[in-house]
């Protein structure tokens, strides 16, 4: 969980330029910042668990589970207060 004043610097540091980020959905670095912001005030209590890490050549693969509450409206849907678990898995190629 991200308990900073300094949020948007840490996102922009994660998807600056000189990284290889590959998103399904192809957004743009500010796109995912405003993404990542919104998500964490929407759900401030989440907790991320990292499940797995496995390295292969140039990709790392991290699976993982995010466990949160939905206490701020989000993307229209009104705070429900339910717990939510949200399972992904993400593959980093480093060049």
């Amino acid at each position: 969980m991200y308990e900073n004043e300094n949020e948007k610097d840490i996102y922009e540091e994660v998807f600056e330029d000189e990284e290889v980020f590959e998103d399904e959905e192809d957004e743009e670095e500010e796109q995912n910042i405003e993404i990542a912001l919104q998500t964490h005030q929407t759900f401030p209590d989440t907790a991320y668990e990292i499940k797995d890490i496995v390295a292969v050549d140039d990709k790392v693969i991290v699976r993982g589970v995010d466990l949160a509450t939905h206490t701020q409206e989000f993307r229209g849907i009104p705070p429900t207060g339910k717990k939510l678990e949200v399972s992904w898995l993400s593959i980093f190629r480093f060049e």
